[in-house]
Formats: structure tokens, C-alpha cells, sequence
């Protein structure tokens, strides 16, 4: 009964009424999170398999919901998100991904590329190459000229920040920065904090290792001012346009 009347709903154009009445006093940023695009029609490997079920987005349902967000919001960079202030668009949009699987390179990439949409790759530095399933060193060399990405940095082993000592911490902070600028020839500015933990512990150190905001999860949208280390982001799953449609415009 709920997913028929979100259906309908979405159909009459509630989804767009309800993200009007969300951002009646101002705009807010809806941050999506990501993690692998897999291609269902070629899905054989049992890490394939067991991601789709876990609700990793889908070719077919990442390109619906890249077109949704092209026709009725506006998709910007991390950067432009944070330098706008008060004039973020009103219905502004960030694509991020975690961990940087291969997907990211083979499908995400191409089809945004040729969209001229920008988005932001989280890389844990110690899956690097690990295994075909995860992007490589000379996948950032190939992507890293693309103005369109923005990269940032998921720790080195994606332990979760708030189990960690102070020098571990400050150790997966300053090497995941420091490798990600080696290879990409350019300044890493942004965190995301594995498993979306962080405290005011976490966020100190990733302000003296030199980053300048911090994503989380929260599933909410992000008010202006935006809190620049406890970014709220929603998930970016496989699910039906309608129900999609509504996440992004505020209902939870």
C-alpha cells in the first residue's frame, strides 16, 4: 500500500511539491552516497550478486536517477557546494561515491563525463589495486585530469575513526591525504569518515591534518550554513524512481 501511494504521489507531482515545501525558508544541499554501479544484465561473480542484494545501485537505475536529477535539481561539485554560502542553488545536489570500486571508472564515469556532471570519488587508500573490483593506481592517473572529479580521502584501511587511538588516527588521516596527493598531483581537501563515525575527537584531527570538510551519513539534507564536518549524505541505492524521487526531496 505505501509503495502504491508513493507511486501515485510521484506521478501527480508530489515529489516536486514536497521539495518546494521542505525548502520554503531556504536551500538545503542533499548530499547522495554511493558505492558501486554494477551492470545487472553481466552480474555473475558472487560479490556481484551479494551487492545487488544488499541494494548497490544498478546501471539502469543509477542512469533513471541521473536523469531525474538532471531535469528537476541541480547536480554541483563538492567545492562549489561549500564556496556558495547562502547562495547554494535551491535545489542543489552533490554525487559521491565510498570506497572507489572499479564501477566507478567503468560506469559511473563515462556516462557523467559525457553529461558534464561533476561528482566526488572517496578513496580508501589500502584497496588500491587489491583486487579487480576496486580502482588501481593507474585508474586516478587516467581520471585525475577530469575537472569534473572531485577526490577525497576514506582512510587508509576503512576502520572506523572513532576506535582508533589518537596515533592511529592521525596515521590514517595524514597517509590516506598524503598518498591520494602523491598520485593525483593535487591538494585532497575532503574526508569522509568510514561507516559515516566521527565525535569531536575525530573532527579535531581532521582539522589539523589540513582537511577542510568531513562527509558522515545522517541520511537528512544539509541546512545552510552547512556544518562542514558532519555532512549529512543519503544513500544511493537501487529502488524505485518514486521512492527515490521523495528521499531527495526530504522525506525519510
Amino acid at each position: 500500500m505505501k509503495r502504491t501511494l508513493v507511486t501515485l504521489l510521484y506521478h501527480c507531482g508530489g515529489d516536486l511539491l514536497l521539495a518546494r515545501w521542505v525548502r520554503r525558508q531556504g536551500a538545503l544541499l542533499c548530499v547522495l552516497s554511493g558505492h558501486r554501479i554494477i551492470d545487472e544484465r553481466r552480474a555473475e561473480s558472487i560479490g556481484d550478486l551479494r551487492d545487488l542484494r544488499r541494494g548497490c545501485l544498478t546501471v539502469s537505475a543509477f542512469r533513471r536517477a541521473v536523469g531525474y536529477l538532471k531535469r528537476h535539481y541541480k547536480i554541483v561539485s563538492l567545492d562549489d557546494a561549500l564556496a556558495a554560502g547562502d547562495r547554494l542553488p535551491p535545489r542543489a545536489v552533490v554525487l559521491t561515491f565510498d570506497d572507489a570500486y572499479k564501477d566507478v571508472a567503468t560506469h559511473a564515469h563515462p556516462m557523467l563525463s559525457d553529461a558534464g556532471i561533476p561528482f566526488t570519488v572517496f578513496q580508501t587508500t589500502s584497496y588500491l589495486g587489491t583486487n579487480p573490483r576496486m580502482l588501481d593506481r593507474e585508474d586516478l592517473l587516467r581520471m585525475r585530469e577530469d575537472p569534473l572529479i572531485t577526490w577525497g580521502s576514506h582512510g587508509v584501511t576503512h576502520t572506523p575513526f572513532t576506535e582508533l587511538a589518537a596515533a592511529a588516527l592521525e596515521r590514517e588521516l595524514s597517509e590516506s591525504k598524503t598518498a591520494l596527493e602523491q598520485i593525483l598531483r593535487k591538494p585532497v581537501h575532503y574526508l569522509c569518515y568510514p561507516d559515516g563515525k566521527y565525535d569531536s575527537r575525530v573532527i579535531a584531527h581532521a582539522k589539523a591534518a589540513g582537511y577542510q570538510a568531513a562527509c558522515a551519513t545522517g541520511r537528512g539534507l544539509n541546512p545552510v550554513p552547512i556544518a562542514p564536518y558532519a555532512i549529512s549524505r543519503i544513500p544511493f541505492e537501487t529502488e524505485p524512481l518514486a521512492r527515490f524521487a521523495f528521499r531527495v526531496a526530504g522525506w525519510r
